[in-house]
């Protein structure tokens, strides 16, 4: 762990959150899935702890995320 952390700069739980919400963010912009799926596909069981863990990495929550990323359907 301090070794990831000397390497990295980022602790081993900051960087697992930083990819899971990265995954999450690309999730969302494809528009296939809903905001409950997508937590629990980046291993949040609890999407409201998710809205709150992405609201404060991003800025922004999922759903206005969603919204910011309108789906083309053909």
């Amino acid at each position: 762990s301090r070794v990831f952390n000397a390497e990295s700069g980022f602790s081993l739980p900051e960087f697992l959150t930083m990819t899971r919400m990265q995954k999450a963010k690309t999730l969302l912009k494809e528009g296939q899935k809903n905001i409950s799926e997508v937590a629990y596909e980046v291993g949040y069981e609890d999407s409201s702890y998710f809205a709150k863990v992405y609201r404060k990495h991003f800025g922004i929550s999922p759903s206005m995320s969603v919204m910011s990323h309108p789906v083309k359907r053909i």
